[in-house]
């Protein structure tokens, strides 16, 4: 399942401190992704796809034993690099079917399920129409 909890940027640090006080792992992935992929050249796209899997696959956590691993992530730009060649709405999706995935999200949300930065809503966007993103406040 994926959920999405808008903040405005001032307020990310607070959400991020909230999440972890309930025992949510929260990753950056901007910088788990770069910090993964440093220093690699080649099959930059294959790498990042495999790296982004591995990194919230490992660690997701279980808050209870019914429950599906969680994890919250957020500085998702990174997901957006041209090198890369990666398609981030699809990949969260697929991740979400095993994983509740909270993306803290600082930019705009459309009323369908579409995350932008601002008026790059043709260009750069997380596209979750169709599928049933939860809001939390």
């Amino acid at each position: 399942m994926l959920y999405v909890l808008a903040c405005s940027p001032d307020r990310l640090g607070q959400k991020i401190i909230e999440l972890e006080n309930e025992n949510i792992p929260v990753l950056d992935m901007g910088f788990e992704l770069s910090t993964s992929l440093k220093g690699k050249f080649k099959f930059l796209d294959i790498l990042a796809y495999e790296n982004i899997v591995s990194i919230i696959d490992n660690r997701a956590i279980k808050l209870s034993p019914l429950q599906k691993r969680i994890v919250a992530i957020h500085n998702l730009g990174i997901l957006m690099e041209p090198s890369l060649s990666l398609n981030g709405s699809k990949i969260l999706k697929e991740l979400s079917k095993n994983i509740h995935i909270i993306i803290l999200w600082e930019n705009q949300i459309d009323q369908a399920g579409k995350l932008h930065w601002g008026n790059q809503t043709v260009r750069f966007y997380f596209d979750f129409t169709g599928i049933n993103l939860k809001n939390l406040q």
